[in-house]
């Protein structure tokens, strides 16, 4: 096992034992004494060799580790990794609920920082598999976990935290926006004024665009979108949007200079919006 993977390892036991449950999970060391069949590790802080705590584990092993490496400038590794727990079944709904909190916690915390690499994780919750019977006349269930992970050398990897936001200027609630795609762009120069003439947009040879890609889902705010892409809006619409990267809040007052409106497979639509700094 590279370094790497016994990091990646090390990562995958240490939140599992984040769990409220009081479930100690233990892999890749010695687990300790099996006592009918069921693994335990010994507490012996004592300097007397007979005080000792005994403590139930859920053992953690590597089963699979795959992995898929790019080819391009970013140095990127994307790999699938399967561990197996087995436990008494009697202790099935704190280890299920433990699992479940291991997930969770890769839903939160979708980067990390690992042997140099920037890292990306998702789990599953564990899929079941036999449940056997051992010598103490117990029985075990067993446990796959899947580790979906993304390792990127140069580059960056993106968070949940890299949001857009919009609503129209200084109304109601700003709604998050679901991106496909956020492009920046230069072109020539943009004429763009409003009904008293009054210019809206920085003109120069060559202006910055941003263009937002993002799912139609009917709310308030994307029909109103969708009107202003479609013409049927004043373009002079004031918009707040706000734009969340990497934990950094960037503020703009904007209008919405074009846009289209994209029909995908499944009835899915997509809102191609164009936008430029007002000038306010």
């Amino acid at each position: 096992m590279s370094l790497f993977k016994e990091l990646v390892y090390d990562e995958v036991v240490r939140v599992l034992n984040l769990n409220t449950q009081s479930v100690t999970f233990k892999g890749g060391y010695l687990i300790g004494l099996y006592q009918n069949g069921i693994p335990y590790v010994v507490d012996s802080s004592s300097s007397n060799k007979f005080d000792y705590e005994r403590m139930e584990v859920v053992p953690v092993s590597e089963e699979i580790s795959n992995e898929t490496p790019s080819v391009n400038l970013a140095d990127r590794s994307d790999y699938y990794m399967q561990y197996q727990i087995f436990f008494r079944v009697t202790n099935g709904t704190a280890v299920k609920t433990a699992l479940k909190e291991f997930r969770d916690y890769f839903f939160a915390n979708k980067q990390m920082t690992i042997d140099g690499y920037t890292v990306a994780i998702k789990t599953s919750r564990g899929d079941k598999q036999a449940t056997v019977p051992v010598q103490s006349g117990n029985f075990y269930s067993f446990y796959k976990i899947s580790v979906y992970l993304t390792a990127i050398k140069n580059g960056y990897i993106k968070k949940d935290t890299d949001v857009w936001k919009m609503r129209l200027h200084d109304v109601g609630d700003y709604q998050t926006m679901k991106l496909v795609d956020d492009v920046l762009a230069t072109s020539g120069t943009i004429a763009f004024t409003n009904k008293h003439g009054v210019s809206k947009g920085k003109i120069s040879n060559t202006v910055l665009n941003s263009k937002l890609v993002v799912f139609y889902n009917g709310t308030d705010i994307d029909k109103k979108l969708y009107s202003t892409v479609m013409n049927k809006e004043d373009r002079d619409t004031l918009w707040d949007i706000v734009h969340i990267f990497d934990g950094v809040t960037f503020e703009y007052v904007a209008v919405i200079s074009g846009g289209a409106r994209t029909l995908k497979d499944n009835d899915i639509a997509i809102l191609e919006i164009n936008w430029i700094e007002a000038d306010v």
